[in-house]
């Protein structure tokens, strides 16, 4: 590819990057008040519910027996209270196995 098509990419992926940003701060604009206190309760959620998931991912990755009797010893379940935004809910840490292999197999 020639410098002459590589700028008129560069221009062209600027002029879009510019164009979906100022739409999204455009829409965030339009959302009530408090929606920056819902993705303060939803980044401190997936905070907990990743740290609490941590220990399986680190005994899934060792081998499967070590997983298979880890969650037969630990398999606990966190509880996470309901919000203003969403109900209460639970994640056990079968759960978190389950999210692990899927964000391995689909990453």
């Amino acid at each position: 590819m020639s410098k002459k098509n590589n700028i008129v990419f560069q221009v062209t992926d600027i002029a879009v990057f510019q164009f979906l940003n100022n739409t999204l701060w455009h829409m965030i604009s339009q959302e009530p008040e408090n929606f920056s206190d819902e993705v303060n309760v939803f980044k401190e959620t997936n905070g907990k519910v990743n740290e609490f998931c941590r220990p399986v991912q680190n005994a899934a990755f060792q081998n499967t027996s070590t997983i298979q009797s880890w969650l037969l010893e630990h398999n606990q379940t966190l509880v996470i209270p309901k919000s203003k935004w969403s109900g209460e809910f639970s994640v056990s840490q079968f759960e978190c196995l389950m999210l692990v292999f899927h964000n391995h197999i689909y990453k």
